[in-house]
């Protein structure tokens, strides 16, 4: 489906398959707060990712193979994979899936299958199981094909209900992997519990949910609190006591990054001239780091006689983040 500003604004009014992996708290990119301000906050738009062109792209491969698979397995037959053209709404409302694929029926028109397309990169695959092993499935993919089943078994759509979803990860470019996602009333319960929870408790009062280590909550809070005002605030008792525990952690941080150059010498003496160790607890490598090039700008700017002014042209500025920095009383 073809993201325009239509849907992106749809998206803001309930919750997709790709926001239940980071209210739940197992995704690696998002956040219940992160997800949290993609409701409520005017965002501006993502850059664009080679990452993100390669998995639209590949999805509409993984689709091709998905339809030669079925073919060849006589699946085919009186069917048709299509490619939803909207957003799909459960019953309540506040929950919707943007499917990648689904089976349907060429008679009536039911829906039969549902597949999610994923196209994994090299630096991604190792954390994908062999194929059918769903149960060692990464979790925000689960979260993400279940909430699909879940949202088109409530959407009042013709025909049986949907037995399961299919995740169709293609690694590497050429490894393809099957994982079936059956369903289950009690994966169901803890899932419309989570989301509504986030919705109700959240979204809706526009209270934002807690903040967590991630850095994802990290950018959100600088987001958040973008403006400067310049303002000296007083500690109180409890933000002493976080900050006496920052002091206590970076003592502790030095002592072991103390500890740490100490074993690293002790290692550079017993491997001497050797070029690798090999242990029960870690491996080690001894060697010449390849040999790196620096391009010396300013004396190639010199000697193309280019003057300052016409170098800014080719520069560009980026806005930082306001940086928070604790400094130890003492040190």
């Amino acid at each position: 489906m073809t993201i325009t500003k239509a849907i992106l604004q749809q998206r803001r009014e309930g919750v997709g398959g790709s926001d239940a992996g980071g209210i739940i708290g197992v995704s690696p990119w998002s956040t219940p707060l992160s997800v949290y301000d993609s409701k409520t906050l005017d965002l501006p738009p993502e850059p664009e990712k080679d990452v993100y062109w390669f998995g639209n792209h590949g999805e509409k491969l993984v689709a091709a193979r998905i339809w030669h698979d079925l073919k060849k397995a006589k699946g085919s037959r009186g069917h048709k994979l299509v490619e939803p053209k909207s957003m799909i709404w459960h019953v309540n409302g506040w929950a919707f899936g943007n499917p990648d694929r689904l089976l349907i029926d060429k008679k009536n028109g039911h829906q039969r299958e549902g597949y999610e397309c994923k196209w994994v990169s090299r630096f991604q695959s190792h954390l994908w199981p062999e194929d059918g092993d769903t149960a060692n499935l990464p979790l925000y993919v689960f979260a993400q094909a279940f909430h699909y089943l879940w949202v088109l078994r409530n959407a009042g759509l013709d025909g049986p209900p949907l037995e399961r979803w299919w995740v169709v990860a293609c690694l590497e470019g050429f490894d393809v992997r099957y994982y079936e996602i059956p369903w289950s009333e009690r994966v169901a319960a803890a899932h419309e519990k989570a989301l509504r929870r986030f919705w109700f408790d959240h979204v809706v009062p526009r209270v934002p949910p807690p903040h967590t280590h991630r850095e994802q909550d990290g950018r959100a809070l600088n987001r958040r609190f973008s403006h400067e005002v310049e303002e000296v605030l007083e500690a109180s008792q409890s933000t002493e006591e976080r900050l006496e525990r920052c002091r206590q952690i970076k003592i502790e941080i030095d002592r072991l990054h103390e500890e740490r150059s100490l074993l690293r010498n002790d290692l550079r003496v017993v491997m001497g001239t050797a070029t690798r160790l090999k242990g029960s607890a870690a491996n080690v490598s001894y060697k010449r780091p390849r040999t790196r090039e620096k391009v010396d700008y300013k004396g190639l700017v010199g000697s193309l006689g280019i003057s300052p002014k016409e170098i800014s042209k080719f520069t560009t500025k980026q806005s930082q983040d306001r940086r928070l920095t604790i400094t130890i009383k003492g040190e």
